[in-house]
């Protein structure tokens, strides 16, 4: 049965969207890493790796401050199993209880918080989130989704939730169901390229579940790809460094290990606990990929876990994954005009707990033991065939909708001739979200007059394309002449050119644009294109510029204000730092992210009391999106320490130092 409600918790404010392009984002110094495996092993290692999430915008304007709120959700039960979804936040499986122990097989987070991990930024921790299109954590997994429902053959209810994935430009699909008498929720997943060319296509699902001490990983694997001193290889289990590390306390630092599965054995991953009980998840031959993610044992691994939901929460968490390849490093080339179907089970197993804590091989053999007696990996491959008209069944009502982008894509391919947009999902959004200010709204005038609307400089872009049939809409555009009004034209083009790694048509572009009306945007993008060609030099100058003129334009800019600092930052340029904090007015300079920027310009210009202060004052300076793997604050402290030391004549030992723990993000 399903339903629908509220989950009622402390959350913190998302936020809007970063007024900017994503053009610097997650993805820097993500490069395909150097390897050391077997001929055999048929690793597609750096395929499909994207330098950012454009033409999605950053979702940086979160804050970490509690309020108790209503979070919309659907609830699917049955007299085993009650699985609580969040339909506005990516359809994340938040919650999936035993109803015969009590006990949430999940990690469930007490709180939602926000921090920068995910591809656009913003990323909350718990629960079982769905990622799909590009590595890393998804780009709508802090979006709402199309949410709908229907009956499958048996007269069961379907909780249905789907989108339009605009890097890859393709749709997937997820169809929940818990009939009567299941032991194991059950996912039907869809991934459709409807076009005529190959595309790289990532997914993994991704489960949090506690880090309870005693607990072991068990998955059909005797090997585990791993990065060993910088290089991806692959390494026996299920020791390494004389520790189990199938027993996730056994990780001293943050970890991947991507389990190299056995190709004639059922797809499934356990995190079962030292009395042999906990979670089971299966799927289908085609989701072979399995891992586990640690934080790690170090003061930051817990400073991060904390950090995600908040002090006293209780709940440190490991994640183990699902995925479509044998590891996060790469995609797989999907066929044109295919649709790529598994389904995924979630649900309690019981199995010895002398067996399970044996040795490698009794573990194995036991989970597979428990899990053929409840659902044979035969069954689970017929149940994926059986309910295939189901899955194509059109829903029989909406209950909430997602982006206006799919509605948009069908209408372009419809008046290109173009066929194959599925036609068993509803994507009608309200005529509200197609307004004055809908973010499509100027993509529909420019199909339909080859124009877009007047733009002023002042006016924030409420969106950007990659696609390249939007692309040479716009060169139409251009090609046609113009006034004034083409600034808007050729931001737009500029900026995709960048994107696509045209840079000199991208500078063209841009150019052309601030020299017909000089922007805050044109300028940003401008400095971006200057960056990826390697001038340093003028990406500073022009990325201060940018900041500067949205000042001129009446109201500075925070997303500009922070990226021009960050570039000041990243590029040692302190002096210029200091003044340009200096100038910033109070409701800019007081943001986290200035503060830490200027306490740095502070520190490396002889002014480390003042950094201290900014570092220290109110109990501590939080920055929120504090990006994972990012060690400024630490960096900050020691500075500091060093500083001072210095000036006392004394010597100051890093390696034996102690970090404040709120300071301490480093998980190696």
């Amino acid at each position: 049965m399903v339903s629908f409600g509220t989950w009622k918790m402390p959350a913190a404010e998302l936020g809007g969207e970063s007024s900017l392009p994503l053009l610097s984002s997650f993805f820097e110094g993500v490069h395909k890493p150097e390897t050391r495996l077997g001929d055999d092993d048929e690793l597609f290692v750096g395929y499909g790796l994207v330098n950012s999430a454009f033409p999605y915008r950053s979702l940086d304007c979160y804050t970490r401050e509690l309020h108790t709120e209503d979070i919309p959700c659907a609830v699917l039960e049955n007299e085993n199993l009650k699985a609580v979804f969040l339909t506005g936040l990516g359809g994340r499986l938040w919650s999936l209880t035993d109803k015969k122990t009590g006990r949430d097989l999940l990690f469930t987070n007490p709180v939602l918080r926000f921090g920068y991990l995910a591809t656009r930024n913003a990323w909350f921790s718990g629960g079982v989130e769905w990622n799909c299109g590009v590595w890393g954590h998804h780009a709508l997994t802090c979006e709402p989704l199309f949410t709908a429902v229907l009956k499958d053959g048996s007269g069961d209810d379907v909780l249905r939730m789907y989108e339009y994935e605009r890097i890859r430009s393709v749709v997937y699909q997820m169809d929940f169901s818990l009939p009567a008498g299941a032991k194991f929720l059950q996912c039907r997943m869809r991934i459709e390229n409807f076009d005529t060319e190959t595309k790289p296509i990532y997914w993994w699902s991704n489960t949090a579940v506690p880090e309870i001490r005693g607990a072991r990983i068990v998955v059909p694997a005797d090997e585990t790809y791993a990065m060993d001193c910088g290089v991806l290889t692959k390494l026996p289990l299920p020791y390494r460094d004389g520790k189990d590390i199938t027993y996730p306390e056994n990780h001293i630092n943050s970890n991947d290990n991507f389990w190299k599965t056995k190709r004639d054995r059922r797809r499934y991953i356990c995190c079962l606990d030292s009395d042999g009980y906990g979670l089971a998840q299966m799927s289908t031959s085609r989701l072979k990929g399995r891992k586990l993610f640690v934080w790690g044992q170090r003061k930051g691994g817990a400073r991060w876990q904390e950090y995600l939901s908040g002090a006293g929460c209780g709940g440190r968490y490991c994640e183990i994954q699902a995925g479509l390849a044998a590891t996060q490093h790469e995609s797989l080339p999907m066929p044109p005009k295919t649709a790529w179907e598994w389904m995924e089970f979630y649900g309690p197993i019981q199995a010895s707990a002398d067996k399970i804590h044996g040795t490698w091989q009794e573990a194995q053999e036991e989970a597979e033991y428990c899990l053929d007696a409840v659902f044979p990996a035969e069954e689970q491959e017929r149940l994926l065939s059986e309910t295939k008209k189901t899955a194509l069944t059109r829903a029989d009502r909406v209950i909430s909708t997602g982006s206006g982008w799919g509605a948009l894509e069908k209408e372009r391919r419809l008046r290109a001739g173009q066929k194959g947009f599925p036609e068993h999902l509803d994507f009608t959004v309200p005529e509200t979200q197609c307004g004055a200010t809908s973010p499509q709204k100027q993509w529909y005038r420019l199909m339909n007059e080859g124009r877009f609307p007047h733009m002023e400089p002042s006016d924030v872009p409420p969106s950007w394309m990659l696609q390249d049939e939007w692309i040479r809409m716009m060169e139409e555009a251009a090609a046609g002449g113009g006034g004034e009004d083409d600034w808007y034209l050729y931001l737009q083009l500029g900026v995709s050119y960048c994107a696509g790694h045209r840079y000199e048509e991208a500078y063209k572009a841009l150019t052309r644009s601030t020299a017909l009306r000089r922007s805050p945007w044109g300028l940003y993008a401008l400095g971006e294109t200057c960056r990826m060609q390697g001038d340093s030099e003028r990406y500073v100058e022009l990325l201060k510029e940018a900041a500067s003129e949205s000042g001129s334009c009446g109201r500075w800019d925070a997303s500009l204000a922070k990226m021009a600092a960050a570039a000041m930052y990243r590029n040692k340029r302190y002096d210029m730092l200091y003044e340009f904090t200096d100038m910033l007015p109070e409701y800019i300079r007081g943001l986290p992210r200035i503060m830490l920027y200027r306490a740095f310009a502070a520190v490396n210009t002889g002014r480390y009391e003042e950094a201290e202060s900014l570092l220290t004052a109110d109990g501590g300076l939080t920055v929120p999106d504090i990006k994972e793997g990012e060690v400024s604050m630490s960096e900050l402290w020691f500075l500091i320490r060093e500083a001072k030391a210095a000036e006392k004549g004394v010597p100051f030992d890093r390696a034996s130092a102690e970090v404040p723990e709120q300071f301490d993000f480093r998980m190696h």
